[in-house]
């Protein structure tokens, strides 16, 4: 630690340590900058730029590192204690928003510092609810649920956006937006089901008709927003925002333009399948009825979901499928949709529920599944209620007058 490699530019410094760091053994994690124009309006035009360029005294905009690279302060923290300007200090812990590293020469050597991209005291000082939220508000900080993470999409005007739903503990829920170059920037964050800490994202109402559900608002997260996950083993339920579909009412929504959610036990998994240069895959739902339900996954749904239900289909997860179309196509399934969401094993009092109606009726199950009683397509459709049976005598009375 006490050699250098003299450069005579800073931009042969920047080329030698990605050279060098690729050489280290483990895990690399990318730290990067959070580069923000003073005018907002600005920000999409110059982030890139100014991502471009590392100033004297800065550290470049993707910082990489592995355990045991050797890094430098750049900053004053805390003279007295070792911790300043030129200190050098060995990684042995690196996690998304925190560095755990030790000195590794002069007096302090072997002191031990653990240095946080932003604090989590500050950001429980300020911690809210959905309800108090409003558009333009600053300095807060709420502690959100992950419902969804959607897939990425592209808007008419060929910009990139991704999609999340949170819920907090009260059952609000709000939607997210992360745009263009943020999405990478938060692509290990919001995995489904998770908790974290949000501070000062951009707040705004959402008009009735985008709403995914009841009162909510929306958020744009940039790189001037802070994220911590909660480290927790499990997460707590999700509060019951969902409004899941009878099955022996599906029917109704044959061929229409109605989005509905449906939930059921994964009982079997047929194999992939390519129609019109797609691949799709069908699961087999069912839950405390007697009909199950044919779910057809398409595209990244298949490549992604499809693939990890068919990895656990032999632990029989619960799976919620959320605004998926009902078809005609083969008799009638469900279809998923660019803008659909597929949870699997959700933290929700109805998988309870199911869980324990699976373990109470294996048999059943395991009977149902010998029987492939699913490969026929007609007896997938769903007896109808009672009420909505109408007789032939009834018809011809109705005709007659």
């Amino acid at each position: 630690m006490n050699r250098a490699i003299l450069t005579t530019k800073n931009d042969f410094v920047d080329q030698i340590n990605e050279k060098l760091i690729q050489e280290f053994l483990g895990t690399p994690f990318d730290y990067l900058s959070r580069d923000k124009c003073l005018d907002n309006s600005q920000q999409a035009i110059l982030e890139d730029f100014m991502n471009s360029h590392t100033p004297n005294g800065f550290p470049p905009h993707r910082l990489t590192l592995k355990e045991n690279a050797p890094i430098m302060l750049l900053r004053n923290i805390d003279p007295p204690e070792g911790l300043c300007n030129g200190t050098r200090l060995l990684c042995k812990s690196l996690k998304h928003n925190i560095i755990d590293a030790v000195i590794s020469s002069g007096e302090f050597a072997g002191k031990q510092l653990s240095a946080a991209l932003f604090k989590r005291e500050k950001m429980e000082s300020n911690l809210v609810n959905f309800t108090e939220l409003q558009p333009l508000m600053d300095n807060w900080t709420a502690i959100v649920q992950v419902i969804e993470k959607q897939k990425v999409q592209v808007s008419r005007n060929g910009k990139r956006y991704q999609k999340l739903v949170f819920v907090d503990s009260q059952g609000q829920t709000a939607q997210a937006l992360i745009y263009a170059g943020d999405i990478m920037f938060f692509r290990k964050y919001f995995e489904p089901y998770r908790r974290y800490y949000v501070s000062n994202a951009r707040i705004q109402n959402v008009l009735p008709r985008y709403s995914t559900y009841p009162n909510e608002c929306s958020w744009t997260i940039d790189n001037s927003t802070l994220v911590q996950e909660i480290d927790e083993v499990d997460p707590p339920l999700i509060p019951n925002v969902f409004n899941f579909a009878n099955y022996n009412s599906v029917y109704q929504h044959i061929d229409t333009t109605d989005e509905i959610d449906l939930i059921g036990i994964a009982i079997h998994v047929h194999s992939k399948a390519i129609r019109g240069g797609t691949p799709t895959r069908d699961i087999i739902l069912k839950d405390h009825t007697s009909h199950p339900m044919v779910l057809t996954l398409w595209g990244e749904h298949e490549s992604e979901e499809g693939q990890d239900i068919a990895d656990m289909i032999h632990t029989q997860p619960v799976v919620a499928a959320l605004r998926v179309r009902v078809t005609s196509y083969h008799t009638m399934h469900l279809s998923t949709k660019y803008s659909s969401s597929i949870l699997i094993n959700p933290p929700i009092q109805q998988a309870t529920g199911l869980r324990n109606w699976c373990s109470q009726n294996q048999e059943e199950i395991t009977h149902f599944i010998a029987e492939r009683t699913y490969t026929d397509r007609l007896k997938l459709l769903p007896i109808p209620d009672d009420d909505r049976v109408i007789t032939i005598s009834d018809l011809t009375a109705v005709a007659e007058a």
